[in-house]
């Protein structure tokens, strides 16, 4: 390859790649001068840093953990913060579905529709968690695939979020990582917050993980944790 065709053939790649960034979002990056010999073989993979794509409609899964550790404030603190950020979201065009979890996952959706006050939404939760007797293990590897699925029907909202809300570790690790890479295969974001407890960081990624020191900071940690990751364009 000749200096000239080289350098039209730099010009093109470059070129359509700005053009599928400007049209649909797609990938597009810094160039990396080492990958050169590539460009000259023929391959457009030539950048160093892929740019993430962007979405302008989200919805979210809001797991709630229901184990018998989260009894008392931390569950109290959790709902209300839930409905809170259901409220804020809703204002940006963000659909949030609420769950509950434990030894298996509910969906909490029809009874919390009719709350009008973040007391009453967290009552609900906490009386129907009691009532389907959802309280023990931390199953959380079930609740990422139960959202999984739940964000797979939204199709209408290309921007997918999982974020649970739990204390302590989840029974099966093993499993909770694999659930994870499943749902980041499909594009769809993984986050935790832990309630003084920071060990989910090694399942999610430090950057994909908050820590609270005390129930009341959940929903400012869980607003700031849903933002900082949501790639909007």
């Amino acid at each position: 390859m000749n200096a000239i065709t080289f350098r039209e053939r730099a010009k093109s790649v470059l070129l359509d790649n700005y053009g599928k960034r400007k049209r649909d979002g797609a990938r597009s990056g810094r160039w990396l001068g080492r990958n050169l010999a590539l460009l000259a073989a023929g391959s457009d993979r030539i950048f160093a840093v892929t740019e993430k794509r962007k979405y302008t409609a989200y919805a979210v899964v809001l797991m709630i953990d229901g184990s018998s550790s989260m009894e008392g404030e931390r569950l109290i603190y959790a709902c209300q913060a839930a409905f809170l950020v259901r409220a804020e979201m809703a204002k940006l065009g963000i659909k949030v579905i609420v769950n509950a979890f434990s030894n298996h996952v509910v969906c909490v959706e029809k009874e919390i529709a009719r709350a009008k006050t973040a007391d009453e939404f967290a009552s609900i939760i906490i009386n129907y968690v009691y009532n389907a007797k959802l309280a023990g293990g931390t199953n959380e590897d079930r609740a990422v695939d139960e959202a999984h699925r739940l964000l797979m029907a939204e199709r209408e909202y290309p921007g997918k979020v999982i974020i649970t809300i739990c204390d302590g570790e989840p029974n099966d690790g093993g499993k909770l990582r694999k659930s994870i890479k499943k749902a980041r295969r499909f594009d769809i974001q993984a986050l935790s917050l832990g309630i003084c407890d920071s060990r989910n960081k090694r399942y999610y990624g430090t950057n994909q993980c908050a820590t609270v020191l005390h129930p009341k900071h959940i929903y400012s940690a869980a607003a700031r944790l849903l933002t900082n990751n949501m790639r909007r364009a």
